[in-house]
């Protein structure tokens, strides 16, 4: 079918014009404007030969059987079944058949029709049908599609053929009379056909079934003997184009296809005779831009065996399980003819250019959703037999369509379709039975439900609705990549010059050339002396070694090539003499001692050159490739394996929040990889982001990128990076240089392209993009599913199968967008990745059709956000506060914000780690060790069971901790203990473990715990200051000084650890090392005790004056904060502000006294004594 087109202007006349039939009269006042009618001309004119023309059979010989007597042609009769027609309309007689078995009707007739959506609608419903019968059997049938009427066709039928030459072509074909010439009618036939092209009959099957009482019967059955080159010339022309030309070229036809609602209530299971049901079922689809809603009749209820048998309890006997459900499928045993039925009810309806736009922005957006329906009518007089109960079965379900706002898409089938009472004073598609008469009682004395509730709700599982919405061309076009950029990656990176090798200098040269001669020298000598002698000298003959000797030395003489060895150095070490020393000065020196000390500078030098070169004699020289190989691999492993390590403690010292080394071992191993190593740089670039340094980031990821072009990391990190610098140009080219270079199946960089677009403000370059991202998740979840059919299974069951898949899989791809930014702190830039998402748990019914697995992981995405940002606001605060600040608003609302995301997610699933853990993190923030105990307790026994994941080094560090600051030692040291049995080679773990043996006083064991983990990693510092305090709290001094060393070495900063062991060797007498910790302590944080204890220190080294001057200053910050509450920032080394007041008075008394300052001193002790009396 080849529709004809109407030009624009002749549409608008058309639509414009007074329907045909005369002059249209304008309306008197008062009369309404008369509705405007056209014509639909229907034209069936030929028929192409249909069977194969019978031929003349020959003469039969002399004794031979008589021919089969041939059938001629029998004549013919065209029935048309018309839209809106209730009888088809026939050729008024039959037509008798050409010679070459052709058929010609001329059946015309016109139709008058008015415009407007019923007509449309009917007219993508209902085909044209062509039905050709011969004699009394219908042979072929050929359907129309009415369809291009909505696209402002003219004429849909049969095709013009415009060209010329296929005229010149056929005119030698004329078909002419007996006589040879070609007849006027022939000819106007003949031209005819050759201006159309034609529209293919469709055999219609002859019956299969064997004639009755007879099971074998001799003859086979017969079969439709329709040539497959049979065709039929019809068309139907509209007299003008009824569709507005805005309407045809964008309006759509939308096609419902109701399959069935499955696990209905008792009220229906219990029915027995199914097929007795009163009711039918509607399904209905609301349809925006105020035109008649979708509505599909027909569903009826059916029972089913289920899978699964169980025995009645005899053996043989076997009860099959029946479920009910109401389906719209046809049973095709009703009909006379089953394989011409249809066995699914749909229908089509026609959809203007506004309600597509209207539908569109209605389905498009996250968690946007359509509202379809479901209710139950009578089989008979629907619209005027009321229902009592209409109600208990009138039921909703809002639907996520998004599948068809995805690029090119045309089918959605929704599978969550969960039905639920409608909400007060909705508006239903779906007509309503009249209002029964008071006392009218139900089918089956069915109760009514209470309000707001459905009969749906009591089924053993949630009742779904499924169906299968299809629509003639796609909401939007089809996927497309997004334009290329004009700037290049290369262009953004950082230039680098272009490394000259320049050629050795001539000393360089000279010492080499040297060292060659030494070697093959050597070589020429062991050649020989292997030549000569074999084994070892026998112990028997005196002086074995020095004869030997004597016979090599005689033999190069003899021979020559001692000389020639000799002229050859002398030749090297004359090159040395050129470079070393005429190339640096001109003039020739005098002096015989200047000369001398020439000569021994150069003896030396040759000396040191032959030593090199005799170092490295014998190594190599026999070393096979596969030897080489091996240890270049040996090297490689080496390597390898140094890096892993490096690796594990720079993530170590991170969660330890000690991240000056953390920063340290990550430079350690771009200097081991020589930085060239792209991972290398990605890892540092990770954690300089998450230390909040974005610009130190970034040029770590360009080195990545300098390093390696294609590194799919460093290239999605800078796109989230320009994200966060709103640099949305440059993210599109690093996202670009993943999705058409690098990796084009990448979701992550399709999604961080989405979210780009997004900014740009390019909404279909954005649509596209996500819909990439959804479909790369979607073809890995079905490359993962294989093509086993789907089975019948519980929500349960299905929600199961679906979370072990994604488990393999991996979450959405904007969710892995959304962990890429949160390991990279990007917080913001998280939240709107999460916002990507087609679904949102919290406004949408169901949960978006969300599995608990994914609500789960966008929760915690969510809270770990928000917890970024708390972060970020408080090290603002700690850097600019003062101590009449308070916290700030953001801060106080991110916590809250984090804190109800933990909620969220505990509520989902309580038997998940995860939650637990942040949460206590956030308690920790808060410095609320009690709440922040129970929730890492919480984490830690749920931890590996249920399918959960294992805790990790950071939970066991965390809980233990905590329980060491709530004073819990027996708890701690056990929960370091399963740390160090779990996570094998973790320095921090057995540290925690030593410090909890140390609080017990087990010194011995503390003591064996700290060397295992100064043995792991000899450069931690707090092993160290730990193992001080050991050995100051077992009195051994010395131990403890070497400890003290090895800690400020390797840059000990944990001020309360340092306030200790400025306090033990305070108590010890170690004066100096009690002052130098305590100003480190003081340097990094320490409190007012620590200044206490600097100025005790001070003293007793004798200085009195610094130690007055530490005091006082500790004095004035005492007074000051027991005068004014403590801010909720500060230290715990603060708590006891009130009882460091009178030990800095009683010390700054000793201090004055030592000064000499009698009157200072006095008025220390006074105030000591008033604060005394006052307590």
């Amino acid at each position: 079918q080849v529709p004809v087109p109407v030009p624009s202007a002749s549409r608008a006349m058309a639509t414009e014009a007074p329907p045909p039939g005369g002059e249209g009269e304008a309306p008197e006042d008062g009369e309404p404007e008369p509705e405007p009618v056209f014509t639909l001309t229907l034209s069936v004119k030929s028929v192409t030969p249909l069977v194969q023309p019978p031929t003349v059979p020959e003469e039969p010989e002399e004794g031979a059987e008589p021919p089969v007597e041939v059938t001629p042609p029998q004549p013919a009769v065209c029935h048309v079944a018309f839209p809106g027609e209730s009888d088809p309309i026939e050729s008024s007689s039959p037509v008798e058949p050409e010679a070459d078995g052709s058929y010609f009707f001329n059946l015309e007739r016109t139709f008058e029709r008015v415009p407007g959506i019923d007509l449309l609608n009917q007219l993508v419903n209902e085909p044209l049908v062509v039905t050709i019968k011969v004699g009394d059997m219908e042979l072929a049938r050929c359907e129309v599609d009415l369809f291009p009427f909505t696209k402002g066709a003219l004429r849909v039928g049969s095709a013009l053929i415009e060209t010329e030459e296929n005229d010149d072509a056929n005119a030698s074909e004329t078909r002419k009379d007996p006589s040879g010439e070609a007849t006027e009618d022939e000819e106007d036939r003949n031209h005819h056909s050759k201006r159309h092209e034609f529209l293919p009959l469709v055999p219609i099957p002859f019956p299969v079934a064997s004639p009755e009482g007879e099971e074998n019967p001799e003859e086979p059955l017969p079969i439709n003997p329709l040539l497959p080159a049979a065709s039929i010339d019809v068309s139907i022309t509209a007299s003008f184009a009824f569709v507005a030309v805005d309407d045809a070229a964008r309006g759509r036809v939308l096609t419902v296809i109701p399959h069935e609602i499955q696990n209905t209530p008792p009220s229906l299971s219990a029915f027995e005779d199914v097929n007795a049901y009163p009711f039918t079922w509607g399904f209905g689809v609301p349809l925006p831009g105020g035109i008649p809603n979708a509505v599909v009749e027909g569903g009826r209820l059916a029972r089913r065996p289920v899978g699964g048998t169980g025995t009645s309890g005899n053996e043989g006997d076997e009860e099959t399980r029946m479920e009910t459900y109401i389906t719209w499928r046809v049973d095709s045993s009703e009909f006379e003819d089953p394989d011409q039925t249809p066995n699914q009810v749909s229908k089509k309806f026609w959809l203007p250019a506004d309600s597509v736009d209207q539908l569109r922005e209605q389905l498009k957006g996250r968690g946007k959703t359509l509202g379809v329906e479901v209710a139950r009518f009578p089989q008979t007089d629907p619209t005027t037999t009321p229902d009592p109960v209409f109600q208990n079965y009138h039921a909703t379900s809002d639907v996520s369509l998004n599948e068809l706002t995805d690029p090119g898409s045309v089918a959605c089938a929704p599978q969550r379709a969960f039905l639920k009472a409608p909400l007060y004073g909705h508006k239903s598609c779906l007509p309503k039975p009249p209002e029964p008469a008071d006392g009218a009682k139900a089918f089956g004395d069915e109760p009514a439900v209470p309000p707001g509730s459905v009969a749906w709700a009591a089924a053993t599982e949630p009742a779904r609705v499924t169906f299968t919405l299809l629509m003639s061309e796609s909401l939007l076009p089809p996927w497309a990549p997004p334009p290329p950029t004009e700037t290049t990656v290369a262009e953004l990176l950082p230039t680098r010059e272009v490394v000259v090798k320049h050629e050795d200098p001539p000393e360089v040269v000279a010492a080499r050339e040297f060292r060659a001669e030494v070697t093959r020298a050597a070589t020429s000598l062991a050649e020989e002396f292997a030549s000569m002698f074999t084994g070892v000298p026998a112990d028997t003959e005196p002086n074995a070694s020095s004869t030997r000797r004597k016979k090599l030395v005689f033999e190069l003489n003899r021979s020559g090539k001692y000389h020639d060895m000799k002229e050859r150095l002398k030749d090297a070490a004359g090159l040395i003499v050129k470079s070393r020393f005429f190339q640096k000065s001109t003039i020739a020196p005098d002096d015989a001692n200047e000369i001398d000390a020439k000569y021994d500078d150069l003896y030396v030098h040759l000396v040191e050159e032959m030593h090199k070169a005799l170092a490295g004699f014998g190594i190599g020289e026999d070393r096979t490739s596969a030897e080489t190989d091996e240890v270049d691999a040996h090297e490689k492993l080496v390597k390898l394996a140094s890096r892993q390590k490096q690796k594990a403690l720079a993530d170590e010292y991170e969660i330890n929040s000690l991240f000056l080394d953390a920063e340290k071992w990550h430079q350690e191993r771009l200097l081991l990889t020589e930085k060239q190593d792209s991972l290398v740089w990605c890892d540092y670039g990770g954690f300089l982001a998450r230390r909040g340094r974005f610009g130190a980031s970034e040029e770590a990821f360009k080195e990545a990128l300098v390093v390696d072009g294609t590194c799919v990391n460093a290239l999605n990190a800078l796109t989230a990076l320009m994200l966060r610098d709103e640099e949305f140009s440059r993210a599109e080219v690093y996202g670009q240089a993943v999705v058409t270079n690098v990796s084009p199946g990448d979701d992550v960089a399709w999604s961080l392209l989405a979210c780009t677009y997004a900014h740009l403000e390019r909404d279909m370059e954005q649509t596209n993009c996500a819909f990439k991202a959804r479909s790369i998740t979607a073809t890995a979840m079905t490359n993962l599913m294989g093509a086993s059919p789907r089975l019948r299974m519980s929500r349960e069951e299905q929600e199961k199968t679906e979370s072990e898949l994604a488990r393999l899989v991996g979450p959405p791809a904007h969710v892995k967008a959304a962990l890429l930014c949160l390991d990279l702190s990007l917080h913001k830039e998280a939240l709107v990745m999460l916002s990507l998402g087609l679904q949102d748990p919290d406004t949408h019914h169901d949960a978006g059709g969300l599995r608990d697995d994914e609500r789960l992981v966008l929760k915690l995405c969510a809270a770990r956000s928000a917890l970024i940002e708390s972060s970020f606001e408080r090290d603002k605060f700690q850097q600019t506060q003062t101590h009449d600040d308070e916290l700030t608003e953001t801060q106080k609302t991110s916590t809250d914000v984090a804190f109800g995301h933990c909620m969220a997610a505990l509520s989902i699933d309580s038997t998940d780690p995860r939650p637990f853990e942040l949460l206590g993190d956030l308690h920790l923030v808060d410095r609320r060790h009690g709440e922040a105990e129970e929730a890492y307790a919480h984490a830690m026994a749920v931890s590996g069971t249920f399918g959960k994941p294992p805790a990790s080094l950071k939970l066991f560090l965390s809980l233990g901790n905590v329980l060491l600051k709530n004073e819990k030692y027996a708890d701690a040291r056990a929960t370091f203990a399963a740390g160090c049995e779990t996570i094998p080679g973790r320095a921090s773990a057995w540290i925690g473990y030593g410090v909890a043996l140390l609080r017990e006083g087990d010194l011995d064991s503390a003591e064996s715990a700290l060397a295992e983990a100064n043995a792991l990693d000899s450069s931690n510092a707090n092993a160290w200051g730990w193992l001080c305090v050991v050995s100051l709290s077992a009195n051994r001094i010395d131990d403890a000084e070497r400890a003290v060393a090895g800690a400020f070495k390797n840059g000990l900063r944990d001020p309360d650890l340092l306030s200790e062991i400025a306090r033990l060797f305070l108590e010890n007498g170690g004066w100096k090392h009690s002052e130098a910790s305590a100003r480190r302590s003081l340097k990094f944080g320490g409190g007012i005790d620590t200044r206490l204890c600097l100025g005790r220190a001070s003293r007793e080294r004798g200085d009195p004056d610094g130690a007055a001057v530490e005091l006082k200053f500790a004095l004035a910050l005492a007074l000051d904060f027991s005068s004014k509450q403590a801010p909720s920032y500060e230290s715990d080394v603060e708590n006891n502000v009130g009882a460091c007041i009178p030990l800095l008075l009683a010390e700054l008394a000793l201090a004055y006294d030592e000064l000499g300052d009698s009157r200072k001193a006095e008025e220390c002790r006074r105030d000591l004594r008033v604060m005394e009396r006052e307590q």
